[in-house]
């Protein structure tokens, strides 16, 4: 699926590139990866759409400043996109706005000790 307009977690682990489709059936969700069909109990699977893009003037905290390409906010987690091609989800609250008085504002995300 379209890793930028939806974000699938399944027990903890991003899983959106690797499925073709959803769908819900009753308290199950039914998820289709190119070669099989899984059924997943609602509660290990979260399903968010329609991100709220952060733009590109995203900058990184964990020791030295990290470029990023793009920050997408699927209600209560962020996906990363970094220019050399990976992702990272981390959770929302680790979201801080900056600003300094020689450039636009810009979101700065502190990472120290953060887990999914």
């Amino acid at each position: 699926m379209d890793n930028q307009q939806y974000l699938i977690i399944i027990k903890g682990e991003d899983k959106t590139s690797e499925i073709i489709s959803y769908a819900f059936q009753g308290e199950k969700v039914e998820i289709t990866y190119p070669n099989k069909t899984y059924l997943y109990a609602k509660n290990n699977v979260e399903i968010f759409t329609n991100p709220l893009d952060l733009g590109d003037k995203i900058s990184l905290k964990q020791g030295d400043l990290l470029c990023v390409q793009q920050a997408l906010k699927f209600d209560t987690y962020i996906k990363i996109f970094f220019d050399n091609g990976t992702e990272e989800i981390i959770p929302s609250s680790a979201l801080q706005a900056s600003s300094d008085s020689h450039a636009k504002p810009h979101i700065i995300l502190f990472l120290s000790s953060l887990t999914l």
